[in-house]
């Protein structure tokens, strides 16, 4: 449909087409957000993170669902951070950006939401790598298994005053089983990989 006026030599034409574009235009901004869009928004509505959070030159994530995801991604597969177990990851995370991670995980990643309840309550797995560890400041008494396969590898168990309680050499071993009393002083590991505890 089309209306047409004509004063002197000007002539004005409306079209369907303008209605058309119109149209098209409204249900564009009108489409509902997609989780990811309304969880960024509320995040930034209610302070919990700044605009300029959570952008990154790869463009792996460009807000924090983005970022929330990009995390939860980690978790499902082997550890890839050397000296730091999944628990340990979502703890740092979470402290960073607490509202985030408490709204974001039972969303996005329900399957880790275990991760982020150690987190939240201070029981998260830890991993030991070399260094040596005072017990129980550091490290708390148990039993420690070796997380792969070691060669070359050197733990110590010591008393409070230094003397050498229990220790082993090892050339190469499938696996290590190692238990830190809470009569120890320390606990020292070299070459050993990640020991994490067993019970």
């Amino acid at each position: 449909m089309s209306t047409s006026s004509t004063t002197g030599t000007t002539t004005t034409t409306t079209t369907a087409v303008r209605v058309a574009t119109t149209t098209a235009a409204t249900t564009a901004t009108t489409r509902p957000p997609t989780p990811e869009e309304a969880f960024d928004q509320q995040a930034l509505r209610v302070g919990w993170v700044k605009r300029t959070d959570f952008h990154t030159s790869g463009a792996e994530y460009s807000g924090p669902a983005g970022y929330v995801k990009h995390i939860c991604a980690e978790f499902d597969g082997p550890e890839k951070v050397e000296g730091m177990s999944h628990g340990q990851r979502m703890e740092i995370e979470w402290k960073s950006y607490k509202k985030v991670f408490d709204a974001g995980v039972p969303l996005f990643c329900p399957q880790h939401a275990g991760l982020l309840t150690d987190a939240q309550n201070g029981t998260v797995r830890r991993n030991y790598g070399n260094g040596s560890y005072f017990v129980p400041d550091k490290i708390p008494p148990g039993t420690y298994r070796t997380t792969e396969p070691v060669a070359d590898c050197y733990w110590e168990r010591t008393a409070s005053n230094g003397d050498i309680i229990d220790n082993g050499f090892v050339t190469i071993a499938k696996e290590l089983t190692v238990t830190v009393l809470e009569t120890d002083g320390a606990f020292t590991t070299r070459g050993c990989g990640q020991w994490t505890i067993v019970e």
